[in-house]
């Protein structure tokens, strides 16, 4: 079976981390790592829950060293970890908070104590091995789950980042408000950083100002990976960030007029990534002065009946996307919303993604979504939509969307909330509406 090397960095004295504001080096990762390997038990599958990023990474190599397969699971939830159970009986659980998780065996992470200096040699992974087993969101439904191997990541890490320039950034270091255990956050904030040299932050922020402080203690050249949600906090609170070399977003599709502000105040290029669990990163685009998405090197988009299908020399097999597309080039094509995301009401269409959009632009609104309940009849189906607002109230957001919307596509009803539901990468998971849906009805 051919290998390859968990990462290219081979200095064992160049910087690959940064925890509580001192340098981890390649060699006292890998020495901690072998430490931790030591400590885990003998089972065939790691759940690794760690929170710090620092510690996640060193989980990750060491459950690698062990021959162990690494579980992100969606969600910290006992029904989560249950399934989790039942798929693979010889499980447990790295974490690093004493949070309780049912009846799942835990395994604490334990900060290893460096005593060996030795140099330490690069580990080698087998690249055709399913090593990694991540979960899509559930925002459409329930969480399914996707085997993925060294080599699909590795490959997939090359492309980004050839596309984002970072053969020219190696030096960089990469902060991200998203946590690893997301296909994103894995992708931008763990892997990359492992093929291409970066170096990563422990810290995951989620506030404007707690965002900024991080940046500040890292040094320069600095990568931000986040979200839209994120993202527009920062620029409505005006906050001041250290010069960053770019801003890179996913997880929701990010508006042009956000994605031109945080230019703008934050003097950077703020940059996109679209792609899904299934498929990892596909194609990029800068929102700022383009709505085409451009495909990186080697996939390829084909039409059949029922939508789009992406293949790649380093995915097992073609994968069907989800969302509706329209090609504008070759290699180039613009998003038109997901085949679930379509809503059709007193015969008109449209989509909910583009409908959330237009009511988290409106002024005084902090977040919003839209949500078509169950229908339990064939009457009419009428949209919802949950917001967030310290300023206006429900007529003076209906006047407000009535402005923008087909009236057919008004929320009928409104609630404002104290907050939405959101996971840690943003998203909101689709049961996670309909209990809001339900206690808001009961509160009416």
């Amino acid at each position: 079976m051919n290998h390859l090397p968990l990462t290219a960095t081979t200095d064992p004295e160049r910087i690959v981390a940064w925890r509580d504001n001192e340098p981890r080096s390649l060699s006292r990762l890998l020495i901690d790592a072998r430490a931790v390997a030591g400590q885990l038990p003998d089972r065939s599958c790691l759940i690794n829950l760690c929170e710090n990023r620092y510690r996640f990474l060193v989980g990750l190599i060491a459950g690698i060293l062990k021959g162990q397969k690494i579980v992100l699971p969606p969600g910290r939830a006992n029904e989560d970890l249950k399934r989790l159970q039942q798929h693979c009986n010889s499980i447990y659980c790295l974490t690093d908070t004493d949070t309780r998780l049912g009846d799942i065996e835990i395994h604490r992470y334990t900060d290893p104590v460096c005593s060996d200096s030795s140099e330490q040699a690069i580990p080698e992974v087998p690249s055709a091995k399913p090593q990694i087993e991540l979960f899509t969101s559930g925002s459409t439904g329930r969480a399914t789950a996707h085997q993925k191997s060294w080599g699909t990541l590795w490959e997939g890490a090359r492309l980004t980042g050839e596309r984002l320039g970072l053969d020219n950034l190696t030096q960089a270091t990469v902060l991200a408000t998203v946590p690893p255990q997301h296909m994103f956050g894995l992708e931008a904030s763990i892997l990359l950083p492992l093929r291409w040299g970066l170096s990563v932050s422990s810290e995951q922020p989620l506030f404007a100002a707690d965002i900024a402080a991080s940046l500040e203690k890292l040094p320069a050249p600095r990568i931000l990976v986040t979200t839209p949600l994120h993202l527009r906090n920062c620029v409505e609170e005006e906050i001041k960030l250290p010069q960053t070399t770019f801003i890179l977003s996913a997880t929701s599709t990010l508006s042009p007029t956000l994605a031109s502000r945080a230019e703008r105040l934050f003097d950077t290029q703020v940059l996109e990534i679209y792609g899904s669990t299934e498929t990892g990163a596909i194609a990029t685009r800068r929102p700022a002065l383009k709505s085409d998405w451009s495909l990186l090197p080697g996939i390829t988009l084909d039409q059949e009946t029922k939508g789009w299908r992406v293949a790649a020399a380093h995915l097992p097999e073609s994968v069907r996307l989800s969302d509706r597309l329209k090609k504008t080039s070759e290699h180039h094509f613009i998003l038109l919303g997901r085949d679930s995301d379509m809503v059709k009401i007193a015969g008109k269409r449209a989509s909910l993604e583009d409908l959330n959009l237009r009511l988290q632009s409106l002024d005084g609104v902090e977040d919003g979504v839209f949500f078509l309940p169950e229908q339990r009849s064939a009457s009419i189906p009428r949209l919802t939509a949950f917001v967030v607002s310290n300023i206006l109230d429900e007529q003076e957001i209906t006047q407000a969307l009535r402005e923008q919307l087909d009236p057919a596509f008004l929320p009928r009803p409104l609630f404002k909330v104290d907050r939405l539901p959101r996971n840690a990468t943003g998203k909101l998971p689709q049961s996670a509406l309909v209990t809001l849906f339900k206690q808001c009805g009961e509160k009416q």
